[in-house]
């Protein structure tokens, strides 16, 4: 498998910048490719650019637990992961600690610099409650059923609250329903909605909004 596309540069932001598509330095084309093991394990991601080549590396143990990652090109890198007696994931790059309940499910996530992540399920194993605390910011998200609500708080005061509604025919989610009950601190007397109409691709790995 050999997706051709096209990446920016890393130092362009979509947010603050707008790419001049006849810069030719602004773009360039790729091609990415995969190699796996006999039991389906990917043991290479090969990125190949003119100018930007490289190569990831997957490790495992003999349990087919992943060790670490390692990256070959312009700046070489190695990323280690480890496990739980149950094989459930403890540490890995971006996630300096992870912990699990009893029915290995995850309970609490050190984001590394980012704050703690909290998780709560009910008794099926379906996740009802996230909650980041970072400093004296809380983000929390409430989930039931195809409902959602999220507030976010600064030093105990209330300044987001968005309910969504998710709305899904028999092959997935085709429209997000935001309702934005709390802007800046303020509630609004009248919530301002927001209608998020998805199309998705026949794989459900790539999605337009």
């Amino acid at each position: 498998m050999a997706p051709l596309g096209r990446v920016t540069n890393p130092g362009d932001h979509w947010k603050s910048q707008v790419i001049d598509l006849r810069h030719l330095g602004a773009l360039r084309t790729y091609a990415q490719s995969y190699e796996y093991d006999e039991l389906g394990n990917i043991l290479k991601m090969i990125h190949s650019a003119t100018g930007g080549s490289w190569t990831r590396h997957y490790h495992y143990a003999a349990n087919n637990y992943l060790l670490s990652t390692s990256s070959d090109g312009i700046q070489p890198t190695l990323d280690q992961y480890t496990h739980d007696a149950h094989g459930n994931m403890t540490a890995m790059p971006h996630l300096a600690a992870m912990d699990w309940d009893e029915a290995d499910r995850l309970r609490r996530a050190d984001l590394g610099g980012g704050g703690m992540a909290y998780y709560l399920h009910n008794n099926t194993g379906e996740r009802i409650r996230k909650v980041i605390e970072n400093g004296n910011i809380k983000e929390e998200r409430i989930y039931i059923g195809l409902w959602e609500v999220y507030r976010k708080t600064v030093n105990g005061t209330l300044q987001t609250e968005r309910r969504s509604a998710h709305v899904k025919d028999d092959q997935g989610r085709i429209v997000l329903i935001d309702e934005l009950m709390v802007d800046g601190g303020v509630s609004l007397t009248t919530p301002t909605v927001l209608y998020r109409f998805h199309l998705g691709n026949h794989l459900g790995s790539a999605l337009l909004e």
